[in-house]
C-alpha cells in the first residue's frame, strides 16, 4: 500500500485545512455548538457544494469515485479542526447501507445524500449492543402490505437534524433495513448533547406502521450490508482520531515551549520531554494501524476485514485514550477549562473512543479470533 498522498488527494488536504480553520476556529466552534445546536445545514451545504460529499462513491452514483482512503484524508483534517457535523455517521455509514442494500432506488438515494439535499441518520445502535454491529433486537412483524416496528435505537448520531433514518430491525427472515421519514407518526425522539457537544438522540418505536416501499433490499438480507457499513464507519472513526491525535500534540508542544516555570520554559524539562516523545509514538502506532485498516476496511473476507479493522479501533482508541489525558495533564489546570481548547480536544477524543465499539471491545474481537485460529 503507498502512503504517499497524490497531488490530487494533496490539494483536497490543503483546501479542506484552510476551510476547516476559517470555519471551525475555537471560537466559532463554541458559538455553532452553544447556539446552533452542535450541527449547521449551511455547512453540510458547502460539503455537498465543494464535492466532499462525493469523495469515495462510485460514479454511477453521483460520486467521484475513489475509496476509503481518501475519505480518510477529509476526516483526519475534521479531526484536527474538531468538525461536529457528523460525516462518518451521516455520509460514511449511511452511504455504504445504501451501496450495499441491494435496493433498486440506492443509486437515486445516495445522489440526494451526495447533493446535500437529505441528510440521513442511521438507526442501529441498541443499549444491549456493547458494539456488536448484528447486535439488533428492534422487532419488525409483517402487516398486510407492510411492516410494524417496535423497539429502540440509542445514541443516533445527527437524529435531531436528520430528514430521514435508516433503521435496522430482525424480522421472521432476519435482519432488514428500513427507510422511514422523520415525520412518520410513531417514532419518537429523545435528543441531547453528547459530552463533546455534537447531536444525538434515542429514538421509539411503538408499533409505528410502514409501507412495503420503506423497506431496503430484500426482508432478512441486511447483515452483510450493515456489517460493511459499520467497518467503513469505525475507519472513518480511526481517521478522525488520528486528526484529533496531532493536533492535541502539536497544541501541547506549543503551550511547552511557551509556558515558563522557574524562568525557563517547562518544554526544556527532560522528563516532560519523555512524556511528549511517548506521545508521538503512540499517535504514529495509531496511524500505522489505521492504515492497515483502511487496505481491508471494505474487504469482501468479512473475517479478516474484522480482524483488521477491530485491531485498527483497539490502538487507536488507546493512543487517543493516553495522548488525550497527557495533553490536559501537561496543560495543567487550564486544561480542564472551557475556555481552552485542549479540553475539547480530550472530549471529542472520549466520545471517538467509544463510537463503534470501545478499545476495550474491539481487543476482545481479535483476542478471540486469534483464540478461534489456534
Amino acid at each position: 500500500m503507498d502512503f504517499a498522498l497524490t497531488e490530487e488527494q494533496s490539494m483536497l488536504r490543503d483546501s479542506l485545512r484552510r476551510y476547516v480553520e476559517k470555519e471551525y476556529a475555537f471560537e466559532a466552534r463554541r458559538q455553532l455548538i452553544e447556539q446552533a445546536g452542535g450541527f449547521r445545514r449551511a455547512h453540510w451545504n458547502a460539503y455537498a457544494e465543494m464535492g466532499w460529499l462525493g469523495i469515495g462513491l462510485p460514479e454511477a452514483s453521483g460520486g467521484f469515485g475513489g475509496d476509503l482512503s481518501d475519505s480518510a484524508i477529509l476526516l483526519e483534517e475534521f479531526g484536527r479542526g474538531l468538525v461536529v457535523e457528523p460525516y462518518a455517521a451521516s455520509h460514511i455509514q449511511a452511504s455504504r447501507l445504501l451501496l450495499h442494500s441491494g435496493d433498486a432506488r440506492a443509486a437515486e438515494l445516495i445522489e440526494a445524500l451526495i447533493a446535500g439535499s437529505t441528510l440521513y441518520a442511521v438507526a442501529h445502535n441498541e443499549p444491549g449492543a456493547r458494539g456488536r454491529s448484528l447486535w439488533v433486537e428492534t422487532r419488525a412483524a409483517a402487516t398486510g402490505g407492510g411492516s410494524r416496528i417496535s423497539g429502540t435505537k440509542t445514541q443516533v448520531l445527527a437524529a435531531p437534524s436528520a430528514d430521514r433514518f435508516l433503521v435496522s430491525a430482525r424480522s421472521e427472515q432476519g435482519l432488514s433495513l428500513f427507510l422511514i421519514d422523520r415525520d412518520t407518526p410513531g417514532m419518537s425522539l429523545r435528543e441531547y448533547r453528547l459530552v463533546d457537544g455534537s447531536q444525538a438522540a434515542d429514538l421509539s418505536f411503538d408499533q409505528l406502521l410502514l409501507p412495503e416501499s420503506a423497506l431496503l433490499g430484500a426482508a432478512g438480507k441486511a447483515d452483510s450490508a450493515i456489517d460493511l457499513a459499520i467497518s467503513a464507519a469505525t475507519i472513518a472513526c480511526c481517521a478522525e482520531m488520528v486528526g484529533a491525535m496531532e493536533q492535541a500534540l502539536w497544541i501541547t508542544r506549543d503551550y511547552l515551549r511557551t509556558r515558563k516555570q522557574f524562568g525557563v520554559a517547562i518544554g526544556s524539562f527532560q522528563a516532560l520531554q519523555h512524556r511528549m516523545a511517548d506521545m508521538y509514538i503512540a499517535l504514529e502506532q495509531a496511524r500505522s494501524m489505521l492504515y492497515r485498516g483502511l487496505a481491508y476496511a471494505e474487504d469482501g473476507d468479512a473475517i479478516r476485514r474484522r480482524g483488521a479493522v477491530s485491531a485498527s479501533k483497539a490502538q487507536v482508541g488507546r493512543s487517543a485514550q493516553y495522548i488525550a489525558a497527557q495533553a490536559v495533564q501537561l496543560h495543567g489546570g487550564i486544561g480542564l477549562t472551557n475556555e481552552y481548547c485542549i479540553g475539547h480536544y480530550f472530549k471529542r477524543l472520549l466520545v471517538l473512543e467509544a463510537a463503534y465499539g470501545s478499545s476495550a471491545y474491539h481487543v476482545g474481537v481479535v483476542a478471540q479470533q486469534l483464540r478461534d485460529a489456534a
